[in-house]
């Protein structure tokens, strides 16, 4: 605990007998005296009586600096016995500034105004303002101006974007990319990173059986990639001696 100026300092004490110890009011109200630095103020200290040898005291803290130790002294007289002791003792310390380096208490003294009117551009220079603002073109200030107008505005755009590629998509353009597919060889097939790995059963898979070598051996076709030597795929044949031979194939 501390306190400083102005703070309004309570505290209780309680008087007894001085041969019993029993609770007993004092014979009269007691003094209280404040005491800063080890010196009596003026300042009026309030005592109430609260119930049977029980009192309250209060003062209000005069102008003090940081350090002093503040006591509560109470003068009391209990069965014709005069005696004087300490209820409270503090010290003072200053809310606001405690702990303060020098350096800490000069920077606080130069906050003398509002923190807002320092942020304040008035037009004059500061170190690299006007380097700042010579760099901020047009056309970066029309960045910044895109940047606002945040993620929704800029997911609009592309979907806009995006309806216009695909409208725009001619036939002619749809021919191109259809030669394209049907032209590409399956070696350059082999070769690109993209896509699934290769297999027998996709669209690649099923042009190699067409297009590339195919062998058997007893039960086993085999069929390899583009240079006729690399297995693509196997695949087990059943035979029947009694069917009849296919000799041709005539797509209709």
């Amino acid at each position: 605990m501390s306190v400083w100026t102005g703070d309004v300092v309570v505290v209780r004490f309680s008087t007894s007998h001085p041969t019993t110890g029993a609770a007993q009011d004092a014979d009269v109200l007691p003094v209280g005296t404040l005491v800063v630095a080890g010196a009596a103020m003026a300042d009026v200290v309030t005592v109430a009586d609260v119930g049977i040898g029980l009192c309250t005291a209060s003062v209000t803290m005069p102008t003090v600096v940081a350090g002093q130790r503040a006591q509560l002294q109470i003068a009391a007289t209990v069965a014709g016995v005069a005696g004087v002791g300490i209820v409270w003792d503090d010290e003072t310390r200053n809310p606001i500034g405690a702990g303060l380096t020098a350096l800490g208490d000069t920077r606080l003294a130069n906050l003398d105004t509002a923190v807002s009117s320092r942020s304040t551009y008035a037009g004059a220079d500061t170190t690299g303002t006007t380097t700042l603002l010579s760099r901020l073109s047009a056309t970066r200030a029309g960045y910044l101006d895109n940047l606002s107008a945040g993620a929704v505005a800029l997911e609009a755009t592309l979907s806009t974007l995006v309806a216009s590629i695909w409208t725009g998509i001619t036939g002619t353009a749809a021919n191109l990319i259809a030669d394209h597919v049907l032209r590409r060889t399956t070696a350059n097939v082999e070769a690109s990173a993209n896509g699934d790995v290769l297999s027998a059963r996709s669209l690649y898979g099923a042009v190699a059986r067409l297009v590339h070598k195919v062998s058997m051996a007893e039960s086993t076709m085999t069929v390899t990639q583009s240079d006729d030597a690399t297995t693509l795929t196997t695949a087990a044949v059943g035979t029947d001696a009694g069917a009849d031979p296919t000799i041709s194939i005539d797509p209709s």
